[in-house]
């Protein structure tokens, strides 16, 4: 159940975040802005199509053994991290996607936003691999970074 709820805080801060862009898209196109707006555009399209792997991925960790040894609260632990630095992620997208359209419009840089929603995403796509991989038995490891401040 916790699974189901983490996947859809992300799909949601996600869908947020494409629709937010998608305004800026409108915006360059509106503007005869044609390249800015193909490659606002394609953002919008990564942040759609990991929105749906993460809609489709497979649900819960379920280890062999009910019991909780210590090896498992480490697995958990480990998981529940992974689920908070996705979330974190997902909400920068989210943050830094909004407000973007009415920067563009008064004239403000906004390339360093772009680049930083297109980092966030690589960031949030390897922790999600590595989870899956973790939860799946691919993986022995979940290596978590913790985001830099």
């Amino acid at each position: 159940m916790t699974d189901q709820l983490i996947k859809q805080k992300i799909q949601d801060l996600l869908l947020g975040g494409k629709e937010d862009l998608f305004k800026l898209v409108q915006h360059y196109f509106k503007s005869g802005n044609k390249g800015k707006a193909e490659f606002t555009d394609s953002i919008c399209i990564e942040l759609d199509l990991f929105r749906n792997t993460v809609k489709n991925s497979e649900y819960g960790f379920h280890p062999k053994s009910q019991s909780l040894t210590e090896d498992l609260k480490e697995d958990y632990s480990d998981i529940i991290k992974a689920d908070a630095l996705m979330i974190y992620y997902a909400d920068e997208i989210s943050k830094k996607t909004r407000g973007l359209q009415l920067r563009a419009i008064s004239g403000d840089e906004i390339q360093p936003e772009i680049l930083s929603i297109l980092n966030y995403l690589k960031i949030l796509k390897d922790i999600f691999q590595k989870r899956k991989d973790y939860i799946s038995g691919i993986s022995q490891i979940l290596e978590i970074k913790e985001p830099k401040k």
